[in-house]
């Protein structure tokens, strides 16, 4: 049986308004979804819509919403191939598909689609249904629209195209892919050809204006800054969907204020411009590739880019960008380590997972410090067994990232997941540890109104607390090692506290790389830079210099630096929790004992390193001290020297046994 469902008006009228989103200067941003720049047919030259109806549905003005004629020669080769490919789809059954029904090729869809599109002719004249297919066709490149894709395509609005434009818009959306003018050129070219022919065929040009068409060069615009507008604008409609529980019909006629931040985003478009070139493959392939800035005060998204769409919110591995949010700040925040506890870096094998090092080597007896900094993959594993694979993963539902059902294994300490995280989750996370603890979701919406100034969202804060304030600053601190020293060392230099993790994912345990990244943040932004192969196939792999510490460290320090040319972030602030202390060398060498230094011990015997004072090591032994001590407190009970030194003995091997060394 068919469920037959009814023609929505509501969907269909909705279509002739347009959703308004401006940037944080109150000025309007691009946008170029289904409800971006409507367009009234009787503004356009007779030509234009006649160059869709040419190659779309000749007999548009003649039938009643089915083309029998075409369907009959569609059904005839359907019938030759045992399939149920071929369209034969008029005007008024695209605006139905593309308004009420799926994508899906089925008898069952069709008289669906049949059914409404009857209606459809009888509730609205052709002039009104021409007129709203032409403001939501899809144009390719994330263009809905003619209006919004003559300003892309042209830099004109759809009034001013002239006939060889027209016919070429007409041509794109048979098949935007097939068709996309960047890449696919000459197959464009001659499908435009193929229009403007229908065009003198059927009367709509004369053959004057053909011959000057067919000689007119077209000439797309190549405008990044508008397209990176609209990658912004297409994520805050989306999310403004989310927002008021709704589509983008709902948001018809509304503003959308936004974070969008146009310096910001110069930045970051220039940046990757610069970089892009030199990431390219040996099969000649750029990478796929995304990035995101937030403000950390206002929990704002301020700035983002992607080569394709939805790159910011597709789920890839995060690979070792994972280890401070599902390893190192439960285990820091619940005092099962501090950034000085030992871990043996050594050969593993866990019922037969056998992890490796990414250089494939092992380090011996290496702090949590140096572990996080040289992004060690043993340390990692042997710290989440530690807190348990249950706590991680809570840990990181507190921060928006909810795992899937099948990861609960130890590789859930490298970034190995089922699904993974999205970049902007990613990012999202690590803004825990630059504003002291506290978690909130980022947004890129201050508030939605109606253009009749009624307010349906508006942004509030919802801080939660996650995490202690000094987790967050000890994380913090042993990534500004990272940044020094360790695999995001090109971040050096920066004339700024800077704290970073990077990530690198192998392409199906190759020595070629599927996704590199580098996740920063300063006192004022967070930033998420990912370069990667979408395709997930070894033509795409990424080039052999692309590994996290490698271009987007880069990229990452080029925007750092032009955000704060000017007016550089002040420094992580210390919580009163947080204290320096010296650690007793020999013990921590030797004997690989975490314990505090005797004041009197010399330099070349301590080193120091902060600590909560919640989870301080013990006191190491200063043998006349004790003595003396012990000897005074025991006068009374005239105990031996022997007897003294006996208890020291146990009171040393009982703290040592405190020591988090495993």
């Amino acid at each position: 049986s068919i469920d037959y469902i009814d023609l929505d008006k509501k969907s269909i009228d909705s279509l002739g308004k347009s959703i308004q989103v401006l940037g944080n200067d109150l000025t309007p941003l691009e946008y170029n979804g289904q409800y971006g720049n409507a367009v009234k047919i009787s503004e356009l030259p007779d030509y234009v819509p006649k160059a869709f109806v040419a190659i779309e549905d000749k007999r548009f003005y003649k039938h009643k919403g089915m083309d029998y004629i075409r369907i009959m020669g569609a059904l005839l080769k359907d019938l030759k191939t045992m399939s149920f490919k071929e369209g034969a789809s008029t005007i008024s059954q695209q605006l139905i598909k593309n308004t009420h029904l799926s994508n899906e090729r089925t008898i069952k869809r069709k008289l669906k689609e049949i059914h409404i599109t009857r209606q459809l002719e009888k509730n609205y004249t052709k002039e009104q249904i021409l007129e709203k297919y032409l403001n939501i066709i899809y144009f390719g490149n994330g263009l809905h629209g003619i209006e919004s894709s003559s300003k892309a395509y042209f830099s004109v609005p759809a009034k001013e195209l002239n006939i060889a434009q027209a016919a070429t818009l007409a041509a794109i959306i048979n098949s935007p892919a097939k068709y996309n003018p960047y890449n696919n050129w000459d197959n464009l070219v001659n499908r435009q050809k193929k229009v403007l022919k229908a065009m003198l065929k059927n009367g709509f040009i004369t053959n004057a204006q053909y011959q000057e068409a067919i000689n007119t060069t077209v000439r797309f615009n190549h405008d990044k800054q508008k397209k990176c507008q609209d990658i912004y604008t297409q994520h805050a409609v989306r999310q403004a969907c989310q927002y008021i529980n709704g589509s983008e019909k709902d948001l018809a006629d509304c503003v959308i204020y936004t974070y969008y931040d146009r310096d910001v985003q110069d930045i970051i478009s220039k940046t990757f411009d610069n970089f892009l070139p030199y990431t390219q493959n040996k099969h000649g392939v750029l990478p796929d590739y995304a990035g995101i800035i937030i403000d950390n005060g206002a929990n704002s998204v301020i700035g983002l880019i992607e080569s394709n769409d939805n790159n910011i919110i597709t789920k890839r591995q995060p690979a070792s960008t994972i280890k401070p949010l599902a390893v190192y700040a439960p285990a820091i925040d619940n005092n099962l380590i501090t950034p000085a506890s030992l871990i043996l870096d050594e050969p593993v094998n866990y019922n037969g997972y056998t992890p490796k090092n990414y250089n494939g080597k092992h380090a011996g007896w290496i702090s949590v410090r140096e572990a996080l900094s040289a992004s060690n993959n043993i340390a990692a594993i042997k710290t989440l067994r530690k807190i348990g694979i249950d706590a991680s993963i809570e840990f990181l539902r507190k921060l928006n990232i909810n795992l899937d059902e099948q990861d609960s294994g130890l590789s859930l300490a490298l970034g190995g997941l089922h699904k993974g995280i999205s970049l902007y989750d990613l990012t999202q996370a690590y803004t825990v540890f630059a504003n002291n603890g506290i978690f909130e979701k980022s947004s890129l919406i201050k508030k939605i109104m109606t253009k009749d100034g009624k307010i349906i969202y508006q942004s509030k804060p919802c801080p939660q607390k996650v995490i202690h304030e000094d987790t967050a600053y000890l994380i913090t601190d042993m990534l500004q090692t990272a940044a020094k020293e360790g695999t995001a060392k090109r971040l050096r230099d920066c004339p700024y506290q800077i704290a970073a993790k990077t990530g690198t994912n192998s392409y199906m345990k190759s020595s070629q790389n599927n996704d590199a990244y580098c996740v920063s943040y300063t006192s004022k932004h967070t930033i998420g830079i990912w370069l990667g192969n979408l395709s997930n196939d070894e033509k795409g792999a990424l080039a052999r210099n692309v590994t996290g510490g490698t271009y987007p460290t880069m990229i990452t320090k080029n925007i750092n630096n032009s955000l704060y040319k000017d007016n550089p972030p002040h420094d992580f602030v210390r919580p009163k929790t947080i204290v320096y202390a010296d650690i007793d060398l020999v013990e921590y060498n030797k004997n690989q004992n975490l314990v505090l230094a005797n004041a009197l011990s010399a330099p070349r015997y301590k080193k120091r390193e902060i600590f909560s004072i919640n989870n301080l090591p013990p006191r190491a032994i200063n043998i006349k001290w004790e003595i003396k001590s012990k000897a005074d407190s025991l006068n009374s009970k005239k105990k031996s020297f022997m007897e003294i030194m006996i208890e020291l003995i146990k009171s040393k091997k009982t703290k040592s046994q405190k020591a988090t060394n495993y």
